[in-house]
């Protein structure tokens, strides 16, 4: 009898939870046949719009990626605080006088030369060459035959080691003139000094003579190899503003130390104004100055004359 008691009490607790489970079912946890065929329509539906967008996507990327030229690599943003120029200074010259007189006279920035003297692009060039010498005042008119020679520029030996515009070695002894000598110099443009590097569009200034040519314009660069990576910062104050999403080390982030550092005079450092990886200025350049018209230099014609 009380085996039968207790079996009641089960039964009737079972049958009140039946009923309190029936109450809180909801709509969806009614489902018919029909309503698990659209679940299951609802559910394909959603699949397919999905891979629709996920497809939209990935066509939107390849399209991104196109607009890229095929020959042109894609570059890695560098943090440029890993890469910080240091130079242990020795200067050469004392304390100079600043020369008043203007540089150039013409353009001072990238935008004035490149829309307004396109002459001076008939030869462009974008080269590496080092210092390996430097001529005194006396020898420098003796084979120049110009009165500048003795106390505004200075003749430097050169040789030309690397043309980013065809992207050639090159092995090509100059003479080379620049503005400023031990005694006056242009203030942030101090004079070159044995054993540097820098790249340039080089002005061929000799004449008769093509192993004369002019350096310190407007596309001035120090070279330096930072990390196993080659850099160009820009001489002078003049700032050139350059922008290309292809490049994004065209215009690094630069740190005080980096932007006015002494090299071959005590007072008058380098005012460097602009930081750049050389592969992407030189790219930069070639691609710019071509859809301008501008004509590439050929160092293969060159015909070299006796260098002093």
């Amino acid at each position: 009898m009380k085996n039968q008691k207790i079996i009641a009490l089960i039964l009737a607790m079972v049958m009140t939870m039946a009923v309190a489970a029936g109450c809180n079912a909801g709509p969806e946890d009614k489902k018919t046949p029909e309503d698990a065929a659209q679940v299951q329509t609802t559910t394909a539906e959603t699949e397919a719009a999905t891979e629709e967008k996920t497809e939209e996507v990935t066509t939107e990327q390849t399209q991104k990626h196109t607009t890229i030229k095929p020959n042109t690599p894609v570059y890695k943003k560098l943090d440029s605080a890993k890469y910080r120029l240091e130079i242990n200074s020795n200067p050469i010259y004392g304390d100079v006088e600043f020369n008043k007189i203007s540089e150039s006279g013409g353009a001072v920035s990238y935008e004035d030369m490149v829309h307004n003297y396109p002459m001076v692009f008939e030869n462009v060039n974008f080269v590496k060459f080092e210092i390996v010498g430097v001529y005194t005042a006396e020898e420098a008119m003796k084979i120049t035959g110009e009165w500048y020679f003795e106390n505004i520029t200075t003749l430097y030996k050169a040789v030309l080691t690397y043309d980013y515009l065809n992207q050639k070695p090159l092995n090509i002894k100059v003479n080379l003139g620049k503005a400023g000598t031990a005694t006056t110099q242009f203030e942030g443009r101090p004079s070159y000094m044995i054993g540097e590097t820098y790249i340039d569009n080089l002005i061929w200034d000799g004449g008769d003579n093509p192993n004369r040519v002019a350096s310190g314009g407007v596309f001035t660069f120090s070279f330096h190899t930072i990390k196993g990576i080659d850099f160009a910062y820009k001489i002078g104050f003049d700032y050139i503003k350059l922008s290309d999403s292809r490049f994004p080390n065209l215009d690094m982030e630069m740190f005080p130390e980096e932007k006015s550092v002494v090299t071959s005079t005590k007072n008058n450092p380098a005012q460097y104004t602009q930081k750049s990886v050389v592969d992407e200025l030189a790219a930069f350049f070639k691609e710019d100055w071509k859809a301008n018209g501008f004509k590439f230099y050929n160092f293969d014609n060159f015909k070299p004359s006796e260098v002093q």
